[in-house]
């Protein structure tokens, strides 16, 4: 057998055993297979406003809550800032605390008062609907506004990253 002849044999013996690919039985036709180009594609309108109500979703309740402990707490004249951020996962959420001096985060590190905060702030995201207390997991960070200034140059992005 001639060396063409040969490799047109292995040819259609390979393509002959290879399977079918079977896709699922939830697959559309009019989806794109194409993975490669999936990265580039622009999501339709419904698929942006699915998006908005799953951030929407993900944010309820947290401004309000981020409004009670701010005034709550505002008598301490010590915050900078406080920021509550979904976790990604159920009932996970992630609070920052920014004091406005380093001394007001070693006072609060010192007294009572960053337990105080994480239990104002459990409380607080309960009562908005965001689960039973003891099943929340929150992530708690403290730092102060003059060291973001120091370290990262004002710059907040680069200190939470």
């Amino acid at each position: 057998m001639g060396e063409g002849n040969r490799r047109h044999s292995i040819t259609s013996n390979v393509l002959h055993n290879v399977k079918p690919l079977h896709l699922p039985v939830s697959w559309d036709e009019s989806q794109t297979m194409d993975l490669a180009n999936n990265k580039n594609r622009i999501p339709s309108v419904k698929e942006f406003e699915a998006a908005d109500r799953e951030t929407e979703e993900e944010f309820k309740g947290l401004s309000h809550v981020e409004a009670v402990i701010n005034e709550t707490f505002s008598s301490q004249n010590i915050f900078y800032k406080i920021h509550i951020f979904p976790g990604g996962v159920s009932n996970e959420f992630t609070a920052i605390v920014f004091y406005k001096l380093n001394k007001d985060l070693l006072l609060a590190k010192e007294t009572d008062l960053s337990q105080e905060l994480r239990t104002a702030i459990l409380l607080e995201l309960e009562k908005v609907g965001r689960g039973a207390r003891n099943t929340i997991k929150l992530n708690f960070v403290e730092d102060s506004d003059e060291n973001v200034k120091e370290k990262f140059g004002g710059d907040y992005f680069l200190r939470l990253r």
